[in-house]
């Protein structure tokens, strides 16, 4: 992903693609903590209450997934419910925030 802003790529052009909760994401994050800690709150309720529910699309209305992902995430669907239910057990200040706004700056959240 190329970063965002003024050694990047600035703008709307920045988002070209990405699904709308994507987007919605990143401006928050860009925002600061305002905008992303609401967001990452309500984020963090759709998420749980739809994987107690058993849906697939337990991520909220404004991400889209490729039959083949939904494909995928049924096929572990299992796992998903533990880990990300583990992962979201601890609340909304929990990482979220930090690694949406590294990302927003263009950081690998995967090391150098």
């Amino acid at each position: 992903m190329a970063p965002y802003g003024p050694d990047g790529i600035e703008g709307d052009a920045w988002f070209a693609g990405m699904t709308q909760g994507n987007v919605i994401e990143f401006r928050a994050a860009i925002a600061g903590e305002r905008e992303m800690g609401p967001l990452v709150e309500r984020l963090r309720a759709t998420t749980l209450e739809r994987l107690a529910a058993g849906r697939l699309d337990f991520e909220g209305d404004d991400y889209e997934m490729a039959d083949a992902d939904l494909a995928q995430t049924a096929k572990h669907y299992e796992r998903i419910v533990d880990h990300v239910t583990d992962a979201l057990a601890l609340g909304p200040k929990a990482g979220s925030t930090t690694c949406l706004r590294s990302c927003a700056r263009g950081d690998s959240i995967h090391g150098p």
